[in-house]
């Protein structure tokens, strides 16, 4: 007799088809709910395995989501690339301008080589720029910075949806919060620039996507915790936030793994296979700062670091939030504001509390808090004046990093989806979503007056630019009348650089080693042309200007040839034969 499985109920099986996954097996079950079937050479040759994971459909149908969203980022961030070059305001960030200086030198310069890259600011962004920045037109016109930020954007509207996505298991919920960031003026205007901010959101978001999704999936995978590490990496080489945003989620992997399995050993494995990457690009970046400027802490107490400028306002009585953790987390609260609005802000808000209610302390609940890293971070940096924002409402007429509240966008709106996912549960869909359309509607109304000088970061760069116009007066007077021999130029006053459209080897700087070196001494063999600035730009004085104080004699060989607001050229002396 040929051998029968023995009669079972299929409720019995460890499967809940009554069947192996993975595997065809050529039987049927009978009308009482239990299976038998025959097994002989016929049958056995016909069970064979198949692969389930496998599917026919096209890539662009198997994908149609992830390419929507990043489709609609893309043209949201284009159109808003548009507007700022139409209106001017791609430049308005004299740091904006730095960046793209410091992505330039890298190949335009007397001395090219990473060791451009400096050493305050981290290289991430510069390096994303290089494969834009040599061509002249985008670089003059800043849009190789808005290049990386539309893309930077799109990356973080697609890692922000997925992660809604993964915490509701809703669709509608995750458009939710991609409405929320998309129609953000603030966001939309900063991704136009050259500036960090979109680079370290774009790495953070995609971070905590993964971060969230390992903390989502029971079996802990360490391929998608590695993976969140790689992007942490690329958060830690955008800005110093990523520094502490990086231990934030090695924290949250640690509490993570000790709620399930109670087991130090794993959580220090698991840890470990976290902060690996992040850790060594930490250290690539002291290495770096090490070998080429001679202190791995070059970026921290330098002579143009965050620290030193700091140094200066406080003697000056500006630094209020040194030692106030009050006033700090009212700075920063008001920065939040001031991005992402009242209502947004709200909202998000209580889309939070309601979060922290409806999951208390699970173990799968601590991943979507690394979306709020910025706030105990900016509040932190406030407090040991390692930075300094000033608020229109604390400070009244001042705009200075008011940028850095921009950065809980992302959270904000990741709560504000969860918020529509728990009122629609039990709910009709509609009601709702009228409600959330008239949030964003209110909250749209709110920036429209004057647009977009209502928008506060906005407001900022004009204000920014308002301090430095004459800098660019100076650079357009150079643009016309520089005929060759060289430019002398300290750190203080390169934001002429950009708008003088005059490339960088041109130009003896701080960057430039041993010309510079000799120029400090004598400066009449290295450059025919001196520019300098009396007025401190982030407490720094020109070096040049120093010298000449001490030196009465610096610029005996040259005759002043432009003078305004404070920017003076000089133009070396030509002596009869």
């Amino acid at each position: 007799m040929a051998p029968f499985f023995p009669a079972c109920r299929a409720s019995a099986s460890p499967f809940p088809s009554g069947r192996a996954p993975g595997w065809v097996f050529p039987f049927s079950s009978n009308g009482a709910g239990t299976l038998a079937v025959p097994l002989n050479e016929t049958r056995r040759r016909a069970i064979r395995p198949i692969d389930l994971t496998a599917d026919t459909r096209p890539w662009w149908r198997i994908h149609a989501q992830m390419l929507a969203v990043a489709g609609i980022a893309l043209v949201a961030g284009a159109a808003a690339v548009v507007f700022s070059l139409m209106h001017n305001l791609l430049l308005k960030y004299p740091d904006a301008r730095s960046h793209l200086e410091i992505a330039r030198r890298v190949f335009d310069s007397r001395t090219p080589g990473f060791v451009q890259l400096g050493t305050v600011w981290l290289p991430v962004p510069h390096l994303l720029m290089i494969p834009f920045i040599w061509i002249d037109g985008l670089w003059t016109t800043g849009l190789a910075g808005s290049i990386v930020g539309v893309g930077c954007f799109a990356v973080t509207v697609v890692s922000l949806f997925f992660s809604t996505r993964l915490l509701t298991g809703r669709v509608v919920p995750a458009c939710v919060a991609v409405a929320t960031l998309i129609t953000n003026p603030s966001l939309l205007y900063i991704q136009t620039t050259a500036l960090t901010e979109p680079v370290l959101l774009a790495s953070m978001t995609a971070s905590s996507y993964f971060l969230l999704r390992w903390t989502k999936e029971r079996s802990e995978r360490t391929t998608t915790l590695l993976l969140a590490g790689v992007l942490a990496a690329f958060a830690v080489g955008s800005r110093y936030d990523g520094w502490f945003f990086a231990f934030v989620c090695a924290l949250v992997v640690a509490i993570t793994v000790l709620i399930r399995n109670r087991n130090p050993f794993q959580t220090e494995g698991y840890v470990l296979t976290y902060l690996m990457i992040p850790v060594y690009a930490m250290g690539l970046w002291l290495l770096y700062n090490w070998i080429y400027f001679g202190d791995a802490l070059a970026w921290q107490r330098g002579a143009f670091s965050a620290q030193q400028q700091q140094k200066v306002i406080e003697i000056s009585g500006q630094l209020a939030t040194k030692g106030n953790v009050w006033l700090s987390a009212a700075t920063y609260f008001w920065a939040m504001i001031d991005n992402v609005g009242w209502v947004i802000f709200f909202v998000g808000l209580l889309g939070l509390v309601v979060y922290v209610v409806q999951t208390r302390l699970s173990d799968d609940a601590f991943g979507a808090y690394v979306f709020l890293s910025p706030i105990p971070f900016n509040i932190l940096s406030l407090w040991l004046g390692q930075t300094i924002i000033r608020a229109p409402q604390l400070t009244p007429g001042n705009y200075f990093n008011l940028r850095y509240g921009l950065l809980v966008l992302p959270g904000l709106a990741l709560f504000i989806g969860y918020l529509y996912h728990h009122l629609t549960l039990r709910n009709h869909v509609r009601p709702y979503l009228v409600l959330f359309g008239a949030v964003l509607a209110v909250q749209a109304a709110l920036w429209s007056p004057q647009f977009p000088n209502s928008v506060p970061v906005v407001t900022e760069g004009i204000y920014a630019e308002q301090h430095i116009f004459y800098i660019e007066d100076a650079a357009i007077w150079l643009r016309g009348h520089y005929d060759g021999g060289g430019i002398l130029i300290d750190d203080a006053t390169t934001r002429i650089i950009t708008v003088s459209h005059i490339h960088m080897q041109e130009y003896i700087g701080a960057y430039s080693g041993a010309p510079w070196k000799a120029a400090l001494t004598d400066p009449s063999p290295i450059a025919r042309w001196i520019v300098v600035s009396s007025d401190k730009q982030n407490g720094v004085v020109d070096k040049l200007l120093q010298i000449a104080g001490e030196n009465p004699y610096y610029f005996a060989d040259y005759d002043t040839v432009y003078t305004n607001q404070g920017v003076t050229i000089y133009m070396r002396r030509v002596t009869a034969a």
